[in-house]
């Protein structure tokens, strides 16, 4: 390879890694966002009659293939 395709690759290769760098940061924000939700949801005050049916729905939505069965 010649100097200006070693570095269109090196630049490729950059915008490759940035964009993955990029992703990364988005999906560890999603993370952070969807945990600080779900903890002020669970933090209200739940009866018991609230919390069975969350743990049913959640259980009616496993099928064999979620669970490994």
């Amino acid at each position: 390879m010649n100097k200006l395709n070693v570095r269109k690759e090196r630049a490729r290769q950059d915008i490759v890694n940035e964009r993955d760098r990029a992703m990364n940061n988005l999906r560890n924000e999603v993370i952070s966002l969807s945990v600080a939700m779900a903890t002020k949801v669970v933090a209200k005050d739940m009866d018991s009659e609230t919390n069975t049916k969350l743990i049913e729905d959640a259980i009616a939505k496993l099928d064999s293939k979620t669970i490994g069965l």
